[in-house]
Parts: C-alpha cells; structure tokens; sequence
C-alpha cells in the first residue's frame, strides 16, 4: 500500500547500506507531522541537512506532502523549500531552531533553572478558562509542577500558589511562576464542564 512504497522509498534513499537490524521505521497517527519532527531532527543530528526545518522540508518532499506549486518551484531547491516552510506553525519553527543549538553547542542552551513566568493561550477557546498542566521529566519519573485547576496534586508552596495561579481573562494567559530545573511538557484542556476529564 501508500505507506509501505514511502517507507520502501525511504529506505532507498538512503546513502549507505546497512543491515535490517540497524532500521528503525517510524509512524505516527497520520505519518506526517510526529513522524516527519522526529525524521527532521535525526537528520539535523546526523548532519544530512543544515538545519531540521530543512529536514522537516526534506520529509515532506519524500511523503508527497509538498504542494504542487512547490514542486514546480524548483524540485526541492529554493522555491520548493519556502511553500512548505510557511505552513509550519511557530511554535514547531521554534523546537526545530532549538534543536539546531542543542546539536551546534552539543549541550543544552541554557543549562541553569528558566523561570516560566506565564503562558498566553492564542487561537483556543478560553471563555471557559483552558486547562493548563505542566509536568517536569527526570530520568525516571515524571512529576507534575503545575496545574491551573488542580493545585492539591502538586507538591508546591500554597501561599506562592496561590500568588501565583492567577487567569486574565483579556489577555488569557495564566502567571505560572515555577521554575523549569527538566525537560517538560505542557498540556492544554479545555476548560468548563471538561475541566475534570483526563
């Protein structure tokens, strides 16, 4: 089928022979956008490609999800690379620049704890106040740090907490105040009645 030819085609592309066991085949719900963050950067790491945009876009070429005007521009040089460059949202542009100072520097950016000081919601509905919960990732576990609705769960000074936990409804953002010591991620639920589904 579609998917086994992209992955068949993939594989041929490859520069150098290496034995199945060496493989690694990655798939996603629809293939494109997990897939093609993870693709992009293994290229970036393994400088295939100058930066993981350009390895995003070098995916996107492979998978037939370049636009047709993008194709006529140049067959992957500089018209095809900047079609589909501007659909990639910011906040994907920033993870890919990112990424590309990690694999420049070989460390992390910034070494020391960042104060998150606020998140600012755009383009959801908040009339309901958005669910907002961020969990830090150590080498084993995983612990939540923050959560805009569910305070006792966290292990977290209550008078700073409660300073701190604040919603503006013009703006719609929530002040955080935590500091980030590991990788994190952060999650975004809707709010209201859904408020307490997981």
């Amino acid at each position: 089928d579609n998917n086994n030819n992209n992955i068949s085609s993939s594989r041929r592309a490859k520069k150098h022979s290496t034995p199945p066991s060496t493989v690694a085949c990655i798939y996603c719900g629809n293939g494109k956008t997990r897939t093609g963050v993870i693709v992009a950067c293994y290229l970036r790491f393994c400088n295939e490609v100058r930066s993981a945009l350009k390895g995003f876009e070098v995916f996107c070429e492979r998978r037939g999800i370049m636009s047709s005007s993008s194709q006529s521009g140049g067959g992957g040089g500089g018209g095809g690379g900047e079609d589909i460059s501007s659909h990639i949202p910011p906040s994907l542009r920033q993870f890919f620049g990112n990424f590309d100072e990690v694999v420049e520097r070989r460390r992390y950016p910034h070494p020391e704890p960042l104060l998150l000081s606020s998140i600012q919601l755009q383009g959801v509905p908040v009339d309901d106040m958005p669910c907002i919960d961020i969990w830090e990732h150590g080498d084993v576990l995983r612990r939540q740090i923050y959560s805009s609705h569910d305070p006792i769960t966290m292990e977290v000074d209550s008078d700073e907490d409660s300073l701190m936990n604040e919603w503006d409804d013009e703006e719609g953002s929530y002040k955080i105040g935590k500091c980030l010591n590991q990788d994190f991620t952060l999650v975004c639920r809707f709010g209201g009645e859904f408020a307490r589904d997981a």
